[in-house]
């Protein structure tokens, strides 16, 4: 059932600080339907663990109407804090750690926050966007992946189906740092200034149904709805030349095909002079001078 296990683990620190100064990342994952939901924090106190793990608490208790029963996690200070165990000991929720150099055993955890990065690290050179975009980038990896079939579910249902029970809306997909046209609205604008300025799309809001596009001239993460991506340029078509090679030759049969096709030009050629002798001539023909001198005469 959703909420009997949970894997936990932390990425960081980040050699490069994100925006709104976030250097680590914390991930929260179902091993019932594989969902998972992700954290961006800027230290790894163990205040601030216990605050992502209260929050993960308070939403699987809130949507789902359950409550957590075991928590996964490696034996990193971070998570074998006093401040936890206290946690975990009042709300009858049993902490389990991995034995030592046994990364196996919480390796959904791992294996995911490795895909994670990889995924966003694809994101950010695909359209050469700085590396203080890895935040926003890690997030979306990670909405696509919850929204992505997993060989790792029995059913054939992605997880965020298993988990919401319903099937997820990926109609608004688009690849990350697109370039978009957002509408301006807030009334600055005058009459001979262009409606849309050009940005770049970073994901979707989690409080609204709107987009997420960096603002270069306030740098900063801003949403909306009224937004409109470009289509990608299309490729030149280019002529492909496609060659049928011939098959070998069995022996002998390269000179069966000549003598075949030297045989069928001569039938084909005396055919064309029967046909021309049979032809009937033609009324008040009569041969040339030239023709006549080369006859032959009767003696």
């Amino acid at each position: 059932m959703i909420s009997d296990i949970t894997f936990i683990d932390l990425w960081g620190p980040a050699h490069t600080t994100a925006i709104s100064s976030y250097k680590y990342f914390i991930t929260f994952t179902d091993g019932k339907s594989r969902y998972t939901i992700v954290y961006f924090i800027k230290d790894k106190t163990d205040d601030t663990i216990l605050k992502a793990a209260r929050h993960y608490h308070a939403l699987i208790e809130t949507q789902q109407n359950r409550r957590l029963k075991r928590i996964r996690a490696d034996n990193g200070k971070e998570f074998d804090n006093e401040e936890l165990h206290n946690w975990c000991q009042e709300n009858g929720i049993q902490l389990e750690f991995t034995a030592p150099y046994s990364h196996e055993q919480v390796g959904v955890a791992e294996h995911l926050n490795r895909t994670l990065v990889e995924l966003a690290r694809a994101m950010l050179i695909q359209n050469s966007i700085p590396h203080s975009f890895w935040a926003k980038a890690v997030a979306y990896a990670c909405y696509i992946k919850n929204r992505a079939p997993s060989r790792a579910l029995k059913e054939l249902k992605t997880p965020y189906e298993i988990f919401w029970n319903q099937k997820p809306d990926i109609s608004r997909l688009q690849e990350f740092g697109a370039k978009c046209w957002v509408l301006q609205q807030d009334g600055k604008r005058s009459k001979l200034d262009p409606k849309s300025w050009e940005f770049l799309f970073t994901g979707f809001s989690d409080e609204s149904h709107a987009y997420r596009y960096y603002n270069p001239l306030t740098r900063q993460i801003q949403t909306s709805r009224n937004v409109i991506f470009s289509r990608a340029q299309e490729q030149e078509e280019q002529e492909i030349e496609v060659i049928i090679p011939h098959p070998p030759s069995i022996e002998g049969e390269g000179e069966n095909q000549n003598k075949q096709s030297t045989d069928s030009k001569i039938i084909e050629n005396n055919s064309k002079e029967d046909e021309a002798a049979d032809e009937p001539e033609p009324k008040g023909w009569k041969p040339s001078s030239r023709i006549a001198a080369q006859a032959p005469q009767d003696y």
